[in-house]
This record gives C-alpha cells, structure tokens and sequence, in this order.
C-alpha cells in the first residue's frame, strides 16, 4: 500500500469512529468494510500497520456485536487476539483489551466458561503491567463482565461486590454522570430485582434513568427501557 492509500485508510478511520462516538453503527460498518478489503492486500505488514488493522478489526468486531451479528463480533475478535498475542510484549495493553472484548462477548453469549478464561486472562495482564499503564478503567471493565457471570450464576453478592466497585472506579476517574456510570448502576439494578430487593432497585433505576435523560435522543431505547423497569418496581412496591 502506498503513502497516499495508507492516509485514505487513516481518514476513513477516523470518520468511523465519529460514526461509532455517535452510535451510527450501520454507518460505521459500511466505512470499515473497505478498510479491510484494501488492508487485506497488503503483504509485508510490520508492527505499525498490524497495530493500525487490529484496530479497524476490533472497531468491525463492536460494529457487528452492537447490530446483533455476534458470530461474525467472534470471528473478528479472535483475528484481533491473533494479533494482539503475537505483540503481546511491546504492548500489554492491546491485548488486555481484546481479552476483555472477548470476555465480555462471551458473557452475552452465555458461553460463561470461555468468558471467565479469557477475562481471568485480562486480570492477569493487568497485574503484569507497569503501574503507569494500569488503567483503572480497564480494569472496571473486565470486573463488570466478571459480575455480569456471577449474576447469571445467581452468586448475588459476588455480583454486587464487582459492580460496586466497578462503580466507585468510574465515578471516581470519569463522573457520575457518565454512561459507564449508568451501566454500572443498571447492573445493580438488575441484581437487585434478582434478589427481590425492589426498593433499593428503584433507587439505581432512578440513577439511571437521570443519566440517560441527559444523553438523549443517542440513549433513548436504553432509557424507555430503564423507565418501563421503573414504573414496573413502583407497582410491585404498591402491593
């Protein structure tokens, strides 16, 4: 590929990811297909162009996951990991976030053995890195995929401990207000109701919901959602 391709992949790129800011995923998609079409092409691929196709395959990989096409979302994720595995020395922090995509892919696919694998994997290169490099945030990640297991496993508390502390992470180092805040508290919404423990449901379920409210019309499926689960606790709490 030549400079002036190479510069046509970047731009491209980058308005795929606005595309993806905006939650235009159908968008998104159809600008990085052609990306990997013209990347594919290309035969001597050193670390700078592998990095750089990595992350066009896992923005693909997300596209797909988000518009339900989740075993194409695998089939992408696994090329990254490929990837990522083989760069894993000069750069730990890649491959922890495809652990994690893949764990968190897992755990929506309910394939909870592969998930725990790989994001026991995440935690463990986590702890590898250099505390300058260790996000916080990263690590918030992979603990709300591993709550995400516990819940589906019915080990309440283990999934309240992880979300928690997921939260405090977030609010801390982003602020209440922010969207991984509101997934945080929805889990605990829904760990909650899971245990019949309403009246502390509809506290988070009110969190949420404010969250999402200043995030409209970009969350508006997402906050009908939370506010139909709202009206259906304050029933419940009237009997």
């Amino acid at each position: 590929l030549s400079n002036s391709n190479m510069n046509y992949i970047n731009t491209l790129a980058n308005l795929a990811n606005i595309r993806l800011v905006t939650c235009d995923f159908s968008s998104a998609l159809s600008i990085l297909e052609p990306i990997i079409e013209i990347s594919e092409k290309k035969t001597d691929k050193d670390y700078a162009f592998e990095d750089a196709y990595a992350s066009v395959l896992n923005s693909l990989a997300y596209c797909n996951k988000q518009l339900v096409s989740m075993e194409e979302a695998e089939k992408l994720y696994l090329k990254v990991l490929s990837i990522r595995k083989k760069y894993e020395e000069i750069d730990k922090k890649s491959y922890l976030v495809i652990l994690n995509n893949l764990g968190g892919l897992y755990t929506e696919k309910k394939a909870h053995a592969t998930a725990f694998f790989y994001l026991e994997k995440a935690k463990s290169v986590f702890d590898e890195l250099k505390n300058e490099d260790k996000d916080p945030l990263y690590y918030a990640n992979i603990i709300s995929h591993l709550g995400l297991i516990h819940l589906d496993n019915k080990k309440y508390k283990e999934a309240i401990k992880l979300f928690d502390q997921a939260l405090d992470i977030r609010e801390f180092y982003l602020n209440e207000r922010h969207i991984d805040c509101a997934s945080s508290l929805s889990n605990l919404t829904k760990v909650h109701i899971m245990m019949g423990e309403f009246k502390g449901a509809l506290t988070y379920c009110k969190k949420v919901i404010t969250i999402l409210e200043d995030k409209l019309p970009l969350y508006e499926l997402e906050a009908k959602e939370m506010i139909d689960t709202h009206e259906l606790l304050i029933e419940i709490l009237k009997e």
